[in-house]
């Protein structure tokens, strides 16, 4: 079964093939995080919502692009930001006395579930902006080493991200 997980170490193994030494540094993170993975399985009250999170992210992202390039990618970074910063306070007021009546009427799993998809809408709209904005500021001979260090940027923040939180 081919997932996301098979993607990035393709990815990884297509940079080292290039000899690129940012190539390196980036799968030795991802041998990290999936070590982290490992060690750590999913708890299983909290799976379909991250399950749910997940795939909303990569799937959305087809619409973000569509978005993206027609928005332009400043207005569509904006609008991003936007959803993101009301989807955060979402989540961060789910138990708040002025949400309570949405809470009551609403199924709990079918309320957080959408506000789960706000926050994915947010990151599916972001990722093609910095890829397009990648692509377009940086020359072609150089272009996989801007793409390399933004996914390396954004694989050491999903591993160190956990050691903050908690």
């Amino acid at each position: 079964r081919l997932n996301s997980s098979h993607l990035v170490i393709s990815y990884a193994v297509f940079c080292l093939k290039k000899n690129r030494p940012i190539s390196i540094i980036a799968f030795s993170f991802l041998v990290y995080t999936f070590f982290l993975m490992i060690r750590r399985p999913p708890r299983s009250t909290l799976f379909p919502y991250t399950t749910l999170f997940r795939s909303m992210v990569w799937f959305l992202a087809i619409f973000g692009g569509a978005a993206a390039d027609r928005l332009g990618f400043r207005r569509a970074l904006s609008i991003a930001y936007l959803i993101l910063a009301a989807a955060y306070f979402l989540i961060g007021s789910i138990g708040a006395s002025w949400l309570a009546p949405v809470r009551n009427a609403v199924p709990l799993e079918l309320f957080v579930g959408f506000i789960l998809i706000l926050p994915a809408l947010g990151i599916a709209l972001v990722k093609p902006c910095v890829v397009g904005t990648t692509a377009r500021a940086s020359k072609e001979n150089v272009r996989s080493i801007g793409y390399s260090i933004y996914y390396t940027m954004v694989n050491i923040g999903g591993a160190a991200g956990p050691y903050y939180a908690s």
